[in-house]
């Protein structure tokens, strides 16, 4: 259970840090469609900077729950985004990171009870 529990983390920080770099050096995808909600690029960058940090919590055990948290807050509103953008398919998709958060800081905070 360790090793599925520690692939689970490691796999959220690897989105996290992908979706994060790609905000925070301004890609022309990300500023194009955040652009469509009235984001500024220095949002962007901001919004990035908050997923990077959302990872880099999680790996440390002992801010793992607010890691979480953070980016849990931060991948549900990129959700709510592509759902108001009508592209149900990647919408979708991008609910597989909300659940693998909601899994991890359930398992966490059952280790640290």
């Amino acid at each position: 259970m360790k090793i599925i529990y520690m692939l689970l983390i490691g796999l959220i920080v690897l989105l996290c840090i992908t979706a994060g770099a790609a905000k925070v050096m301004r890609t022309p995808e990300e500023m194009a469609f955040l652009q469509r909600f009235a984001f500024s690029a220095n949002m962007v960058t901001i919004f990035g900077l908050t997923q990077l940090v959302g990872g880099a919590m999680l790996l440390k055990r002992k801010f793992r729950t607010y890691g979480g948290i953070l980016a849990l807050s931060t991948f549900t509103f990129s959700s709510l985004l592509l759902f108001k953008d009508n592209n149900l398919t990647f919408a979708l998709l991008s609910l597989l990171p909300i659940v693998l958060i909601i899994q991890s800081v359930k398992i966490n905070r059952q280790k640290t009870m």
